[in-house]
């Protein structure tokens, strides 16, 4: 029966994801109506209001702006073909780029790069993997529109019950675990934690470095500012790597068109506020104590994205950090109590420190 239900569950197992993840991070709201405006008399109509509010600040605003990425990113696609390509037999030519003002500066600077053989090869290369790229972002943003309204119906449903009766579900997990009452209560603390951590530290943060970094981008007059917004929020997710690969190249292409102001406007915006604001949001998201280990979401986050598409960036690391700590918890229980110098995971050993 568990192989059974796991069938039926799977084929809408993204669309509770999603519902999951939208449900917790607006269960404090729903705390606040059921609590305090309706005393705990009127249960149903405050999930009901915080499922309108999912639908309609949440939902709603994400399809439009997957509209809008989409959109950009063809419009981009579109401007690398007429940069490119042929119009007549098709093939790969980059003289188009050499009469740029930043292609005559390469060659200023690098006269002998016109007469490389396989540039040309790299070019079409490029172009197929970002037709490609582009192509598969697009099918997993917006989908056909049947399956869209599925989804939609799906989120919109069980964000109602899993957010008036989550605590249940919660409740009846704990009674299933095998594990000691203080155990059951460490881990989903843990667990709970190790969310925040995920969703407002991770997510939250890139979410807004990603629109303060498309603010400049549009400021600077540079096209598709929503697009690459976009691409800094998912950068921005990637430890060692963040914004800075988005906009330091969007200020070399405005020094290269000679746009010199323009371009330390963008380095300074980029360098003093999109990646700076991180360590003045993150703590209030977050406790340090807390802090999912960068390695994990660093792992998470690619493998997430290659297994699961666009959910994957917020369950790749979210399913890798509570794994890992409820291994640890086994181990802590298992090996630690006759090996008290074993060495614990990082949040775990801090956390008892």
């Amino acid at each position: 029966f568990v192989i059974l239900a796991a069938l039926i569950i799977a084929p809408v197992a993204k669309a509770l994801a999603w519902s999951v993840i939208l449900s917790f991070i607006t269960y404090p709201l729903f705390t606040f109506l059921d609590r305090r405006l309706f005393k705990q008399k009127m249960t149903n109509v405050a999930a009901g209001l915080n499922t309108l509010i999912i639908l309609f600040l949440v939902i709603l605003p994400m399809i439009g702006i997957g509209a809008t990425i989409v959109r950009e990113a063809y419009r981009l696609y579109f401007f690398l073909i007429s940069w490119l390509t042929h119009s007549g037999n098709g093939g790969v030519s980059l003289d188009f780029l050499w009469s740029l003002p930043i292609g005559m500066k390469i060659l200023e600077y690098v006269p002998g790069i016109r007469t490389v053989p396989w540039l040309g090869d790299v070019a079409a290369s490029v172009l197929s993997w970002s037709a490609t790229f582009l192509t598969e972002m697009s099918k997993e943003i917006l989908g056909n529109l049947m399956r869209l309204v599925i989804t939609l119906v799906i989120v919109t449903v069980s964000s109602f019950f899993l957010t008036r009766d989550g605590h249940l579900i919660i409740q009846f997990i704990k009674d299933v675990l095998p594990l000691t009452e203080e155990r059951k209560e460490e881990i989903f603390m843990q667990s709970r934690r190790m969310v925040q951590a995920v969703l407002y530290g991770v997510i939250f943060t890139a979410g807004v470095q990603g629109v303060l970094g498309g603010i400049g981008w549009w400021f600077c007059k540079l096209d598709n500012p929503v697009f690459f917004g976009a691409l800094m929020f998912l950068f921005a997710m990637i430890p060692f790597i963040g914004t800075p690969a988005i906009w330091i190249p969007g200020a070399v292409f405005l020094y290269l068109h000679g746009e010199t102001k323009s371009a330390l406007i963008l380095l300074l915006w980029g360098g003093a506020v999109v990646s700076s604001i991180d360590n003045f949001i993150r703590p209030i998201f977050i406790s340090e104590g807390s802090k999912a280990h960068i390695l994990l979401i660093f792992i998470g986050i690619l493998g997430g994205l290659a297994t699961l598409g666009f959910l994957g960036l917020f369950i790749g690391p979210l399913i890798l950090s509570v794994s890992v700590f409820l291994l640890d918890g086994y181990r802590k229980i298992v090996y630690t109590k006759n090996h008290p110098e074993a060495v614990l995971w990082p949040s775990v050993q801090h956390e008892e420190e």
